[in-house]
């Protein structure tokens, strides 16, 4: 896509926001005005409108002609009367063997594209559209002359017009997706979770500007962005800037296509950053969100983002009064350390027996941190990453815990809080690191101070040559959460969902260490539900159980 400066034009799904795209470079601000000086059109395209005017086009307008090769697209903007509909056509010698045309409003949006594999593209855009449209040819094969024309049409003839020239309406042609839904479906296989599909886009990318998506993020929400790429382009970068505009990560060169996952404690509005090293073309975008949490989901890298980090004082209190409607009690302050980048902080305190819910809060300037708990015996119980603020759940016998904390990108203060989990689980004190990994997902779901009365875990050894099963009952007319975590000893819980009595399965996850799965009984029917469960590799004990959730959730 060389000397098309486009560069924000965004194909939207329905109810997505759109992308402002730059006006194109100096390229005049024609009209349909007759009068308007303009280049001689090539015989192939008098050809097309006048069959065009024969089915009942009006007047001929040839916005451009110009020399491209593949990859080069010839652009020009077009006024356009709201109550009439617009013929846009592009044609190009024997010399170009794949000639593609698009049209896109002021704001980004795609009116319409024809991606055929001829050299013979056109579109017909009806009421309702903006009244300025940006048309563009791109060479997908060959080199040579280009020419761009349109004509106003009435929508009564628009019909017969497009018949004539067997043009389609300006939809988006579906198969532009096709690599992307086969991407998706592979890239979403392994990561746990279950994503809902948000929206996807197309954009235009070029080397010399970066093109930005807006993307929101409810609290407690993950979301995953797949950028899948044109071959035209060379070595995409993909960056998440969070709304103060500091880089919260960076998606990791892997084959041509791109991802990167952002989580947040609280409701942000974080923006993409895509720009090729080298050349210029499109890129399709899909993006879906998860209430799973990060231990949920199987990523090489996820990133958190939350707000910018505040004064130390400022942010522990913010985080008392947040944390105060949770119902555990007064917070005891465990510890007051600094956090610094490369190196780890060790520090040791009495837990009483129990689970724990402990807040790692971040002062400014410090971002990105890491923090390992471990029990008297130097077993791992809890591990949290995070920006500035980070809660994990801790499950000791009683005795010493110590906290390794480390600054993974600015050095600066941290205040480690401790509240008490009343009527913890026994099952919890024998498996911490499992146990914590299931009070996470708990308190993702905002049940975390009543977890005995929401959930009566059991225990199951779960190996990778056998397979261990559970079985939940949900009673007609209502809904189950079940959740799973892994002990230490194992990597990655697979978990296949069955209906007891059909032997059908319902759903099946590969997951890090903790899998979560909703169901629902219709009202006239009881639901049997069986979970068979195995690892990866190794055997660890996994605790489970379900809770009711609300129908409407």
């Amino acid at each position: 896509m060389t000397r098309w400066t486009l560069t924000a034009a965004v194909l939207l799904a329905t109810g997505c926001t759109s992308v402002a795209a730059p006006k194109p470079r100096s390229t005049p601000n024609r009209s349909l005005d007759p009068s308007v000086p303009r280049p001689p059109p090539s015989t192939e395209l008098t050809q097309a409108i006048s069959s065009g005017q024969r089915a009942g086009a009006g007047q001929q307008l040839v916005l451009k002609v110009d020399s491209a090769a593949t990859g080069d697209h010839v652009s020009a903007p077009i006024g356009v009367p709201k109550d009439r509909c617009v013929l846009i056509l592009a044609r190009a010698g024997a010399s170009v063997s794949d000639l593609d045309l698009y049209a896109y409003a002021e704001d980004g949006a795609v009116l319409g594209s024809d991606e055929q594999p001829d050299n013979r593209p056109g579109l017909m855009i009806c009421p309702p559209h903006p009244g300025r449209v940006f048309a563009a040819a791109r060479v997908a094969g060959g080199f040579g002359l280009v020419s761009l024309g349109a004509v106003l049409v009435s929508p009564t003839a628009s019909s017969d017009v497009s018949k004539a020239l067997d043009l389609k309406r300006g939809a988006p042609r579906v198969n532009a997706w096709a690599e992307l839904n086969d991407a998706l479906a592979a890239h979403q296989a392994p990561l746990g979770g279950d994503w809902k599909e948000q929206r996807r886009i197309k954009v235009a990318l070029t080397d010399r500007v970066p093109t930005l998506v807006p993307v929101s993020i409810d609290s407690g929400e993950c979301a995953d962005i797949l950028v899948v790429p044109e071959r035209t382009l060379t070595q995409l970068d993909v960056v998440a800037i969070s709304k103060d505009g500091v880089q919260i990560g960076r998606a990791q060169p892997a084959g041509r296509n791109r991802a990167i996952i952002v989580c947040s404690q609280q409701r942000v509005d974080v923006t993409i950053e895509l720009r090729p090293h080298a050349g210029r073309g499109s890129a399709a975008l899909a993006i879906a969100t998860t209430r799973a949490t990060p231990a949920e989901i199987d990523a090489p890298a996820v990133l958190f983002t939350t707000y910018a980090a505040a004064p130390l004082k400022d942010a522990v209190s913010k985080r008392i009064t947040a944390t105060a409607e949770l119902g555990l009690g007064r917070p005891v302050r465990v510890a007051a350390l600094s956090a610094r980048f490369g190196r780890r902080t060790s520090h040791t305190s009495k837990f009483p027996v129990g689970c724990h819910h402990v807040e790692i809060v971040g002062g400014k300037p410090v971002r990105g941190l890491t923090a390992w708990f471990y029990d008297t015996s130097r077993r791992l119980v809890a591990h949290q990453l995070g920006v500035h603020n980070m809660t994990a759940f801790v499950c000791t016998p009683g005795g010493d815990v110590r906290v390794d904390l480390e600054a993974l990108q600015r050095t600066g203060p941290v205040q480690i809080l401790r509240r008490s989990i009343p009527q913890s689980h026994p099952l919890f004190v024998a498996h911490p690191l499992a146990a914590g990994r299931l009070l996470g997902a708990l308190y993702a779901r905002g049940t975390v101070a009543t977890v005995a009365r929401a959930m009566k875990p059991s225990a199951a050894v779960v190996r990778h040559d056998s397979l261990a099963t559970a079985r939940y009952t949900v009673a007609a007319g209502r809904c189950v959460e079940w959740i799973a975590a892994l002990d230490r000893g194992a990597d990655s819980l697979e978990v296949r969902s069955m209906d007891d009595e059909t032997d059908r399965e319902l759903a099946r996850v590969l997951v890090p260490a903790v899998a979560a799965q909703r169901f629902c009984a219709d009202a006239g029917r009881t639901v049997k539900l069986r979970f068979e469960m195995r690892t990866l590799g190794g055997s660890a004990t996994a605790l489970h159980g379900g809770r009711l959730v609300p129908i409407a959730r």
